[in-house]
């Protein structure tokens, strides 16, 4: 397990114990889960046509829309989630 790995899986389990976490945060543990744990595979993401949290991969909001951080943090932390669970 490295480094991102473990940061992933502390992060899910101080957001299910009900701790509040930012979406910034959220987005990118949920890319670096998606990402194998690679830090510097976030960067290189080839998902931007198929990916709803591709803009947001970096901390910031680059679609031009507002307001879109909070709806997609949650669905980031739900898929997290959900993903974790399975393993």
């Amino acid at each position: 397990m490295n480094k991102y790995e473990k940061l992933v899986k502390n992060f899910v389990q101080k957001a299910n114990s009900g701790i509040r976490v930012s979406a910034t945060k959220a987005i990118r543990m949920y890319c670096l889960d998606c990402m194998g744990y690679q830090y510097k595979e976030v960067d290189r993401c080839p998902s931007q046509l198929r990916c709803p949290l591709f803009h947001f991969r970096k901390g910031k909001n680059t679609t031009g829309i507002s307001n879109t951080k909070k709806k997609v943090s949650e669905i980031s932390l739900r898929n997290l989630s959900e993903r974790k669970s399975k393993e």
